[in-house]
């Protein structure tokens, strides 16, 4: 309100003798001077100070009355990396919260299994198998109910993105990959693809899995 008094202030030195010099300026520029002075004066002491109040009301209404997000279904896609560590620990964590069913995925991209798919048999292939076995086991032991599906392609993105749609997950927990130079841009071109094609959430999670706090 003081700035808008100033300006009129500052307004009246310039246009009053302006104004003065010929009478007729009055006559023609009054009508309009009047109808912005009343709106100044509405903006001021009405206008603002209302939208000020409604910001207010919707800033308190974004956390009020919250929906509570139950995870059935958690995806977690796997590249048979050290990654792989810090997604189930997450992904687990939640599962355990919320009764959650983890599906686990990994794209198997190797040059046989783009040539062979599901028929690829070679010592990769099986150590691969293994370890995601051994993973679904230990998660089994932990009373985590998780299945695997293995998957040959050359695009992780785009398996990622078919599986989720079959199955329709309410979270995608998926490994930061921690590169640089090509992998990086490798990497980020996936998460990022997976993010703007399906319509869950995706949490990105750091190679190093979460560990309990210490007590002060």
């Amino acid at each position: 309100a003081l700035i808008v008094v100033l300006n009129f202030w500052l307004a009246g030195i310039e246009v009053v003798p302006w104004m003065a010099a010929a009478p007729w300026r009055m006559a023609l520029l009054a009508p309009a001077l009047l109808a912005l002075v009343a709106l100044l004066a509405w903006i001021t002491f009405f206008g603002v100070p209302r939208r000020a109040a409604e910001a207010a009301r919707e800033v308190a209404a974004v956390a009020a009355n919250l929906p509570e997000p139950v995870y059935r279904r958690i995806l977690v896609p796997l590249d048979h990396t050290a990654r792989d560590r810090a997604a189930i620990a997450h992904a687990a964590a939640m599962a355990r919260l919320h009764g959650a069913t983890l599906h686990l995925l990994h794209v198997e991209e190797g040059v046989t299994s783009q040539l062979y798919g599901a028929l690829s048999s070679t010592a990769e292939v099986h150590a691969g198998e293994e370890y995601f076995h051994g993973i679904v086991r230990s998660l089994a032991d932990e009373g985590i109910q998780a299945q695997l599906t293995v998957v040959h392609g050359h695009n992780p993105k785009d398996e990622i993105v078919r599986l989720a749609r079959e199955i329709r997950p309410d979270l995608v927990v998926m490994g930061a990959h921690g590169h640089r130079g090509v992998k990086d841009l490798i990497f980020g071109n996936t998460i990022n693809g997976v993010r703007h094609e399906i319509a869950a959430p995706v949490l990105v999670v750091g190679s190093t899995p979460p560990t309990d706090t210490p007590q002060s």
